[in-house]
């Protein structure tokens, strides 16, 4: 089918069950920590193109996509971990493992709810601080 021809309200209906309805699962029962991945380490060739509003910043930019995230959780070490506790015949209703678990453990048992607001918040200044 042609893109011209394709029903819009087919197609929306589609991306919400194979696209967003994952991303909602997965939002929904899966908060995670930083995980060493080759991600961004894949993808080292990208650069800002020719004439970027940010190509004042490619340096810093090339470092964010080459970086090796200090204290982040190792990938084989926390998917075998994850994989274990899933397959367990009584899995736990809550799985906590991997770096900054306990403080990450601690502010969701004592802290209001909206302490995750104001994390998210201070860290995405943060990134932004730094990445400027």
């Amino acid at each position: 089918m042609t893109a011209i021809d394709t029903d819009v309200k087919s197609v929306q209906r589609m991306f919400d069950i194979n696209v967003f309805g994952p991303m909602r699962m997965v939002h929904s029962f899966h908060v995670s920590g930083e995980v060493s991945t080759n991600i961004l380490k894949n993808d080292a060739h990208r650069k800002l193109p020719e004439g970027s509003y940010y190509s004042p910043l490619a340096e810093e930019f090339q470092k964010h996509v080459t970086r090796v995230p200090a204290g982040a959780t190792d990938r084989h070490q926390y998917a075998r971990n994850v994989v274990n506790q899933s397959l367990r015949e009584s899995p736990p209703a809550w799985y906590w493992y991997g770096s900054f678990t306990v403080l990450t453990r601690f502010l969701d048992t004592f802290g209001w709810r909206t302490v995750w607001v104001r994390a998210l918040d201070f860290f995405a200044r943060e990134t932004i601080l730094t990445f400027i």
